[in-house]
């Protein structure tokens, strides 16, 4: 860890993520491409493109552990990490998606993560990419409960066999990737307050 996040980087972090809330009269939290600037501009990381989309990293760095980076935002919620991920609508079966995720390369996810208890702090978070794999989830249909979508299947439910991690992926949502990730799995980086 200590190879990827000096002290420089982590203040490097800080200290962005401070400016960016210095800009705004009322909180305008750090999401997606500003997010993915401030953790190029921090790790130095060379050739960062805003909406990229590409399914297998965010950017690229030398930091060992960290080359080939996700980046995401997130929000802790208890004593779990929940965040969004990749949209899947071209693939027209849970195999195929499954298949689509579990070809992705990226080495690691980092995460700015806020927490949905206390309004002014955010967590740098880490974790290898590889601790689990969605092919040995288990998979169930997701029900509707509203009116208008009752008894209708939604998409798609599925947890780890271990319980740490459970994921949705909702055909309304172009088949987007939900996952909610137990904090035991993750290392907080750096709290910061803003």
């Amino acid at each position: 860890m200590e190879k990827i996040f000096t002290e420089q980087v982590l203040q490097s972090f800080e200290d962005r993520i401070k400016k960016h809330h210095e800009l705004y009269p009322i909180p305008l939290y750090i999401k997606a491409e500003y997010w993915e600037s401030i953790a190029s501009s921090s790790l130095d990381a060379d050739g960062w493109v805003p909406n990229n989309h590409n399914p297998n990293e965010d950017l690229k760095t030398e930091h060992e552990g960290l080359k080939e980076p996700s980046l995401k935002s997130g929000i802790i919620k208890g004593n779990t990490l929940n965040f969004s991920s990749h949209r899947m609508s071209k693939y027209g079966t849970l195999d195929e998606m499954i298949e689509f995720l579990e070809t992705r390369t990226y080495d690691s996810f980092l995460f700015l993560a806020r927490d949905e208890q206390i309004k002014n702090k955010y967590l740098i978070c880490y974790m290898p990419s590889k601790l689990w794999k969605y092919s040995e989830f288990n998979w169930e249909a997701k029900v509707g409960v509203r009116k208008g979508n009752e008894g209708k299947q939604t998409g798609w439910v599925g947890v780890s066999q271990d319980g740490n991690v459970s994921a949705q992926i909702n055909f309304k949502m172009s088949n987007q990737l939900w996952v909610d990730v137990n904090l035991n799995l993750i290392t907080i980086v750096k709290e910061i307050f803003i």
